[in-house]
């Protein structure tokens, strides 16, 4: 796997659906064609030893660490390396096919939803470390003269209208140099070439969703539905081997089996 994608490490956990529950599957994300085809050579390892298993890749829970370069002549020294989630890989591996992307380009792109996405880009560009710079297109700034009807105009007016002139361009400038501190739907976004960090390694916080009471209810009930099956078919098990066996002995043999917590009544 790793002599076919040579610049890509990966390393893969398999979890147990019963033990790991898996809420807020993230789907119809865009995987980048590089990891995609790591993703199959494992799938079919995975396969290849275990028959009848499927895998559910859960990019919502990855992480990555992302090697960037922010101007083509950095030196070997001046490489950062990223620690962020799977998400946020999604969005920044992106840069690497164009250098400007709207908010409806990296959406398709990426297959990310609005509020996921929005939870991406602002953490790489709104938070502590700006990776990625957010722009608004500015609008021609459209300033009319009062009672300017093309028939002339006398000194007095003329000088009352001097202040609001400046008044406004002042507006405007200040605007520009403002900090970005949220993510709309008319921005662009292009990586941060003057992004500059004394750290060599820096780790880019995402933003964590909240979950609702109903929501961790809701993921408790099915890690009981799914744990009542285990423990099902683990005494099916132990029973076809032991054609008769104590109680205690099967609780034990049971508990041995399902590898999760259990408080016997």
């Amino acid at each position: 796997m790793l002599k076919r994608n040579q610049e890509v490490e990966a390393s893969f956990h398999v979890l147990s659906q019963g033990a790991w529950p898996i809420s807020g599957q993230v789907k119809g994300v865009k995987i980048p064609p590089m990891i995609e085809d790591i993703q199959k050579d494992f799938e079919h390892y995975y396969k290849s030893r275990h028959n009848g298993k499927m895998l559910t890749f859960c990019t919502q829970m990855a992480t990555a660490l992302i090697f960037a370069k922010f101007t083509p002549t950095a030196k070997a020294n001046q490489v950062k390396q990223l620690e962020v989630s799977g998400l946020q890989a999604l969005v920044l591996l992106a840069f690497n096919e164009q250098a400007v992307y709207t908010y409806e380009e990296l959406r398709i792109k990426t297959g990310l939803t609005e509020q996921e996405l929005n939870i991406q880009l602002i953490s790489l560009a709104c938070l502590e470390h700006k990776i990625i710079l957010a722009k608004t297109p500015e609008k021609p700034a459209e300033i009319e003269a009062e009672g300017d009807s093309g028939q002339g105009e006398t000194p007095g007016k003329e000088d009352n209208q001097t202040p609001k002139l400046q008044k406004t361009t002042s507006k405007i400038s200040k605007s520009k140099t403002g900090i970005k501190k949220t993510i709309t739907k008319e921005d662009v976004f292009r990586v941060n070439d003057k992004f500059r960090s004394q750290l060599k390694r820096i780790t880019i916080n995402s933003i964590q969703k909240k979950e609702s009471r109903k929501e961790s209810e809701g993921v408790i009930q099915k890690v009981l539905i799914d744990r009542k099956f285990m423990i099902d078919a683990a005494i099916v098990k132990t029973m076809k081997a032991n054609r008769e066996i104590k109680h205690t002995d099967l609780v034990q043999q049971v508990i041995s089996l399902v590898r999760f917590p259990l408080e016997v009544a």
